[in-house]
């Protein structure tokens, strides 16, 4: 079963500089929905990381990524 979807709106300026970059790198085969979708999942595995190791730092960021739904 997959995963529920929602829409994002970024800038169109941002969006056609993602299209020319995966236009230039002929090793990614994937669309804008899915480049984005790929660097946000490593941004938070990134955050988790980061929230792991110092907890008493990242308490508050913590608590406003779980108010967010993203923890």
């Amino acid at each position: 079963m997959k995963a529920a979807k929602v829409s994002i709106k970024i800038d169109k300026e941002l969006n056609d500089k993602i299209v020319l970059y995966l236009k230039d790198d002929r090793n990614l085969s994937m669309n804008v929905e899915q480049f984005v979708e790929y660097i946000l999942k490593e941004i938070m595995n990134i955050l988790k990381e980061d929230l792991a190791v110092i907890p008493n730092e990242g308490k508050e960021l913590k608590e406003r990524l779980r108010g967010l739904g993203y923890l």
